[in-house]
């Protein structure tokens, strides 16, 4: 962390110093991250959400951009999920942009376990899984969808002054 601080401290420093007729302001800090904190309860991650997002304030970031974490081989990643939307609901400033990545089965998953309804067709096929490979990484296609709702949440925040369209909730963990 001493490094990411240090480093963001003087990027932020340098680009005051070349762009000094822009409006630097808002400085948003997009989080995508938690798939290796399985160990974690909801109270820890979110614990160290809050420790991480209070440095980052200190940086000079306004918002925090939260992608939620999807499912990626056990149960328990559903403590960071909720972690995440909790820390979001409850932190000013913080925002969920989408959950379009915990709506991306895996091939072999039975998707009535995990999903009160199985996610629309454009979350289908979404991971390498389903094309042979052994790991459920998402593949190109889930990674230009996540794109797509992040941009079109962006948008509604920078430019339409509007709160993010998230998804519908599907993890039956979290209803």
């Amino acid at each position: 962390s001493a490094y990411f601080l240090e480093k963001t401290g003087t990027f932020f420093n340098d680009s005051q110093k070349r762009f000094i007729n822009e409006d630097l302001s808002q400085k948003y800090l997009v989080w995508l991250q938690g798939e290796s904190d399985i160990g974690f309860s909801t109270i820890e991650y979110k614990t160290m959400l809050e420790v991480f997002w209070k440095k980052c304030k200190e940086l000079g970031f306004t918002k925090f951009l939260c992608i939620r974490v999807g499912y990626f081989g056990c149960d328990e990643i559903v403590n960071i999920m909720k972690a995440q939307e909790e820390f979001c609901n409850e932190t000013p400033d913080a925002y969920m942009m989408t959950r379009a990545y915990s709506l991306m089965p895996y091939a072999g998953q039975e998707q009535s376990e995990w999903f009160s309804e199985i996610p629309t067709d454009e979350y289908q096929y979404c991971r390498d899984s389903f094309y042979g490979f052994t790991n459920q990484h998402i593949n190109e296609k889930g990674h230009l969808l996540l794109a797509k709702r992040l941009a079109e949440n962006l948008h509604r925040m920078i430019y339409m002054n509007k709160e993010p369209l998230l998804e519908s909730e599907l993890v039956k963990m979290l209803l």
